[in-house]
């Protein structure tokens, strides 16, 4: 988090968030060379952020079956990210066109970048929905009163914010 974070500081003393108009060719290259970067950093933390919530739920949850599940999730987070680093850091040709593209002086050519962007939301989507519903089974399980599971569910469902 704390590179993403630096990286991000970074781009907005280069211009980023700026009117084009007001940004020079050299820093609008510079914006992009650090973005592609910056990219798969993000992905990589969303992953890592996830892994480490599952983490926390093998730690607290001993049943074998719900375990078998949480290393699922576990291997699904580290593969999405995996998948889209490569995607994100192969998606020119050659790979500096990412972020020399844009005046239109240099040859080269990128997939689309607006569908593996979709993409990649998508299915950080549906990895949160899972990460943030697998306990609540097994919070169901505990042996409390409906309203302790409840507020047991709540401060799990935090990270839904």
């Amino acid at each position: 988090m704390i590179p993403l974070s630096a990286l991000s500081v970074v781009l907005a003393d280069s211009g980023l968030g700026r009117d084009m108009w007001t940004v020079t060719p050299k820093d609008i290259t510079h914006i992009l060379y650090i973005y592609y970067f910056d990219e798969s950093l993000y992905i990589t933390s969303l992953s890592l952020v996830k892994i480490s919530i599952c983490c926390f739920y093998l730690r607290i949850f001993p049943e074998r079956r719900f375990r078998n599940i949480v290393y699922f999730t576990i291997f699904c987070c580290a593969a999405y990210a995996i998948a889209f680093v490569v995607a994100v850091s192969l998606q020119c040709k050659p790979i500096n066109y990412a972020w020399k593209h844009w005046d239109g002086e240099h040859e080269g050519q990128c997939i689309n970048v607006n569908a593996l962007g979709w993409s990649s939301a998508s299915f950080n989507i549906v990895l949160d929905l899972v990460v943030i519903t697998l306990p609540v089974p097994q919070v169901w399980k505990l042996v409390l009163s409906t309203r302790k599971k409840v507020h047991v569910m709540c401060m799990f469902s935090v990270g839904l914010l």
